[in-house]
């Protein structure tokens, strides 16, 4: 037995919950056929990505901090929106999104995430095309995901960068 993590030869060690949610976005981005997925949490008048996967053209989300009000995710909360958007430059609501507009996103999906602790966090995904396949299956889809995150999110918040 190691000393160190207490694990026998042949043990696999436990993944982390970091693991668990960036492996989960993975597979999210990947059957969604989006650019990105993202766990984002909603703190005061911030959206602040806490896990991402993918790569967007020219810009690092892994790290972003946006305005809420800029967002597709407070507009989804707030219902102004659905939970997708195949084809941002089709829906009005969302047109005057200074951030995404910058991005060049064309299409959005996300459902919302309550946690036990009153952390409010969104799961998406971001696209560079439009998407108009996207339906409430996907909506599903994106749901699971959250069912199976919940445990992990459950741990304190990470201290702000």
């Amino acid at each position: 037995m190691c000393l160190d993590c207490g694990l026998r030869p042949g043990d696999e060690p436990a993944a982390t919950p970091e693991q668990v949610i960036d492996g989960s976005l993975v597979l999210l981005r990947q059957m969604m056929d989006m650019d990105v997925a993202l766990l984002t949490q909603i703190a005061s008048d911030r959206e602040i990505v806490r896990h991402a996967a993918g790569e967007w053209p020219g810009a690092d989300l892994s790290a972003a901090e946006v305005p809420l009000e800029d967002t597709f995710c407070q507009r989804m909360l707030s219902g102004e929106i659905g939970n997708i958007v195949p084809d941002v430059a089709a829906e009005p609501a969302v047109r005057d999104l200074d951030f995404p507009r910058r991005l060049g996103v064309q299409s959005y999906i996300g459902v919302p995430i309550h946690g036990s602790r009153s952390r409010l966090y969104v799961l998406c995904c971001l696209a560079t095309k439009t998407h108009p396949e996207l339906g409430p299956r996907d909506v599903r889809v994106l749901e699971g995901f959250v069912r199976s995150l919940l445990d992990q999110l459950e741990l304190p918040a990470p201290a702000p960068s």
